[in-house]
């Protein structure tokens, strides 16, 4: 709990003690732009390196455990860049970073590299049709709401 503590105070301080606020942000792929700083620089920090910064932090790997580690990495990487857009119109990392659909670590090896590559190819048009289709031949039961997150507002056929 108290390395949660240390992260949570070198992402969020920062951004409490700033004075402004960027005009838009988007968390679709969590890229940003902002009207009153001209033409967005790119990014030069990586995602690699601050997800070894964050494990470093844990060397007896008790938050980042083998079970949730991934998961919980991911969501520091997300909300980091997050955070990071809020403060300063732009994002944080030179790479994308993707939000995969609820469950999918229940997925197969050979399903999980489906899943990313549908999710990274942008010829797909009917991604959300895909990816359900993927929990349904490996018949992992999805609730009502994690329907929704896949399909949005798509109907099945």
């Amino acid at each position: 709990m108290e390395f949660v503590k240390v992260v949570l105070n070198i992402m969020i301080k920062p951004i409490i003690n700033s004075q402004r606020v960027s005009e838009t942000c988007s968390a679709k792929q969590i890229r940003c732009t902002s009207k009153d700083i001209g033409e967005p620089k790119k990014p030069e920090t990586s995602a690699r390196a601050v997800a070894e910064y964050l494990m470093s932090l844990d060397p007896e790997r008790k938050f980042f455990t083998k079970r949730k580690g991934n998961f919980r990495l991911n969501t520091l990487l997300h909300i980091s860049q997050i955070l990071y857009c809020a403060k300063y119109g732009k994002p944080l990392f030179k790479e994308v970073l993707y939000a995969y659909p609820p469950k999918w670590n229940l997925l197969n090896q050979t399903r999980q590299k489906e899943l990313s590559r549908i999710i990274h190819d942008k010829n797909i048009k009917n991604k959300r049709f895909l990816i359900h289709k993927l929990y349904g031949e490996q018949n992992i039961k999805l609730t009502p709401y994690e329907k929704k997150l896949i399909l949005g507002d798509a109907k099945l056929k």
